[in-house]
């Protein structure tokens, strides 16, 4: 079986040689189905054909007229019915041209092909093949000397072609089921009684279309498409497909093998119940070989989904499909940010933790005294030790607080040869140390690790509980906005099943069911409506398009674009900078600036900024909420002690408002340069990670276009000193944005030498 799968793979065919199969195949069926005589001795399929076809057309004009020409012998009324249908169609598709607004949406028929001419809507070809069918039956009731019989005909073959021609018609609108039904239908009453070996061509045809659809469209639609095509054969036979539909649908999704049987021996029984022996022979072989021949090729995915069923399942989408869909998306986003930004944490408390948490100098020493007086103080040797010797006592402590620090330990190798035999409590006191230097380890290891532990899980539930709220504010349908849309769409003449609008500020909108042949507004029109009535400007609309049904996406388009420059520099001596930087992007609109200048210099300190910028940047992708990021952060800076700390200075621009913020973790002052003024901001607040709880202050304001943001570290302005100077220089600076940060560190390096960094921010309209 794996070969027919490699088969398949193999068979490519180019795009030329599949729209030659479709030419032949339209063509073949206008002919087929023009030659199908219905009851009254009528012809209704052929001329329902020609005036439903949308593609082709040609084709199936050529099948229909050598059919009459040669399956009916030149019956000249039939000749001339089929080009008065021709000549109408086109007639009436140059008339519709005329519409100045007949442009297509998404440009889905080009100028210059044949299809082209045939662009009617589905109520004039519904209309045309009425008028044919009725000048066809009024033709037989005047030669007839007006019978009631044949007055009869005319009434049912004009209601029936008109049923016919919309059923074909309407397969754009996702309901080619119709349409196709219709064909099968008719093909399968044109080869009925006909047999190849035993075999009756139509039951084959019948009953393995029946299996093929129920395998996509699931037991109720198979039943109600096998009953129709079982109409074709008799009456009496009609549920034969319709009980196997039903049955395998059922069973397709337990097993290929047992839906097909169950189908088959339920098909047969019924034919046999009905027809008795008879139906035995005529029905079993012909249920026989469909099995046999369906089984593989749908197993194994021979052939496709049929494309009535893609234009079905896949084109027309209901509103609610798409938001659902879009909202999925949405949330696989955030549930993907979020395990992102875990494994930075993870990752970042590894990093914290890799080291063994060790008292310091001071602290162990203090711990070697204190147990050494324990067992001092009622020693027969203390007067010896503590006063007329104190000095090797003292030099003593000291060789093991130093040995504590360094080995993690103690030993007789620890102390003096002469200290060692002088002191009668020496073993025990060396295992005190040991014991209390390790438990005191143990003990700050833990408290560290349960607190930073403990703060972060509680951020992170209010993170989660953030992502939530967010999640359900952006996603409301705004039903008011919704339906005005909707009217001034019906009045552009865009033809459309349902409109969303999603978002506050920052708007979604989702168009579904845009049926691309009928609509008669062109894209610029249809975007210029959507600004109109959102009161806001779109970015171009998308279009995704299948079988000429579409469903049309826009967003708000950011009225505002950043501009980012940034120069650092490191502290003389030092291999690396301990300031970090970064720009990114937020929720929706946001924009964020992100520096942070690590305590001191060096790897300490970059290790530190880096993290924060990290971390930051990270959680600012799933949240907009500064307090919980930085809360968070600042925890797990903490849990390397008060020598690990980062000043934080995080500029927010929403680019769709203009709106800007600062938020400042002990930062240093930042500038807003406005044409020639310049505006301070600055804050009192410790930077991160010294206070157990966080220490930070948001500051808003407006930009408006051409501000300029400057954010600089502590190293170019010292805050102890007056900064006038460089207020100053950025007032008179004219030249361009992108050397400023280098010229205000070749300004600040002739007062400080230290890591500096600046970066500068800009606004621009789109």
């Amino acid at each position: 079986m794996t070969k027919l799968i490699k088969i398949k793979e193999k068979i490519k065919l180019s795009s030329e040689i599949k729209m030659i199969l479709a030419e032949i195949s339209v063509f073949c069926l206008g002919f087929v189905l023009m030659n199908t005589k219905f009851i009254f001795g009528i012809y209704p399929f052929g001329i329902a054909y020609l005036c439903g076809l949308r593609k082709y057309t040609p084709f199936g004009f050529a099948g229909c007229l050598l059919s009459v020409v040669f399956l009916q012998d030149c019956d000249v009324v039939y000749l001339i019915a089929l080009l008065g249908v021709l000549g109408l169609r086109i007639a009436s598709s140059l008339i519709q041209k005329r519409d100045k607004r007949i442009i297509v949406l998404g440009e889905k028929v080009k100028n210059g092909t044949l299809d082209s001419i045939f662009c009617e809507n589905t109520e004039v070809r519904v209309a045309i093949s009425v008028l044919c069918a009725f000048g066809i039956s009024l033709y037989r009731v005047i030669a007839s000397g007006y019978s009631y019989y044949e007055i009869f005909v005319l009434i049912f073959f004009s209601i029936l072609v008109g049923m016919l021609t919309y059923a074909l018609s309407i397969s754009k609108k996702g309901k080619g089921m119709l349409g196709y039904g219709v064909i099968c239908f008719a093909l399968i009453y044109a080869i009925k009684d006909f047999s190849i070996f035993s075999l009756d061509v139509s039951i084959v045809l019948g009953f393995g279309l029946t299996l093929y659809i129920s395998r996509y469209l699931g037991s109720v639609k198979a039943g109600a498409y096998g009953l129709i095509l079982g109409l074709s054969l008799s009456p009496a036979l009609a549920p034969i497909f319709g009980i196997g539909g039903l049955a395998s649908g059922l069973l397709w999704g337990v097993s290929y093998y047992l839906a097909i049987m169950c189908a088959s021996v339920l098909a047969v029984g019924y034919s046999i119940f009905v027809g008795g022996y008879s139906s035995l022979i005529t029905v079993t072989p012909s249920v026989i070989f469909v099995a046999l021949l369906i089984y593989p090729l749908l197993r194994f995915k021979i052939i496709p989904a049929p494309e009535f069923i893609k234009a079905s399942t896949e084109s027309q989408k209901s509103i609610d499909t798409v938001v659902l869909e879009h909202k999925s998306n949405n949330d696989e986003q955030m549930l993907s940010s979020l395990a992102d930004t875990f494994e930075d944490i993870a990752l970042t408390l590894t990093q914290i933790n890799s080291n063994e948490i060790i008292p310091t100098r001071e602290g162990l020493h203090t711990l070697c005294l204190d147990v050494c007086e324990e067992y001092c103080y009622n020693c027969p040797k203390h007067f010896i030790c503590w006063q007329n010797d104190i000095n090797t006592t003292k030099n003593n402590l000291k060789r093991l607080s130093q040995a504590l620090f360094s080995d993690g330990s103690v030993s007789k190798a620890s102390v003096e040869e002469k200290f060692l035999h002088r002191c009668p409590n020496i073993d025990t006191i060396l295992d005190t140390i040991n014991r209390v230097s390790t438990e005191a380890v143990e003990n700050n290891i833990r408290y560290n690790k349960l607190e930073a532990v403990s703060n972060d899980y509680l951020q992170i539930s209010m993170l989660i509980s953030e992502l939530i709220e967010i999640k359900k504010e952006n996603a409301v349908n705004d039903t008011r906005l919704s339906e005005k849309l909707s009217r001034a769409f019906a009045k552009i003449g865009l033809i459309f099943e349902d409109v969303s609008i999603i978002g506050k500020e920052y708007k979604e909108i989702f168009i579904t069911g845009v049926n691309i042949e009928r609509s008669k507004c062109a894209v610029e029109e249809l975007k210029n409506e959507i600004e109109a009535q959102i009161q806001s400007k779109i970015d171009e609309p998308i279009f995704n398009e299948e079988n000429g049904i579409a469903i049309i996406t826009a967003k708000t388009r950011l009225i505002y674009s950043a501009n980012e420059y940034h120069s650092s520099k490191m502290k003389d001596g030092e291999q690396i900078n301990g300031d970090s930087l970064e720009f990114f992007d937020g929720l929706y609109s946001k924009r964020y600036a992100l520096l942070c200048d690590g305590m001191g210099s060096g790897l300490g300190a970059s290790i530190t900024s880096s993290s924060c910028v990290s971390l930051l940047k990270s959680i600012l992708k799933i949240t907009d909420n500064t307090e919980i990021a930085l809360s968070m952060i600042n925890n797990l800076i903490r849990a390397r002690g008060l020598e690990s700390c980062s000043t934080v200075d995080l500029l927010e621009i929403d680019l769709l408002t203009g709106k800007g913020s600062i938020t400042k973790c002990g930062a240093s002052v930042t500038y807003i340069k406005r044409n020639d003024k310049v505006f301070k901001l600055q804050s009192k607040t410790m930077p991160i990670g010294i206070l157990k709880d966080l220490d930070a202050e948001k500051l808003s304001f407006e930009l408006t276009e051409g501000d300029i943001c400057i954010m600089v570290s502590d190293g170019v302005v010292d805050p102890k000193f007056d900064d006038s100077k460089t207020v100053k220089f950025i007032e008179e600076f004219d030249g361009s944005i992108d050397t400023l940060p280098q010229k205000i560190l070749d300004e600040a390096k002739k007062q400080c030498d230290d890591d500096m960094s600046v970066c500068a921010v800009q606004l621009h309209r789109r």
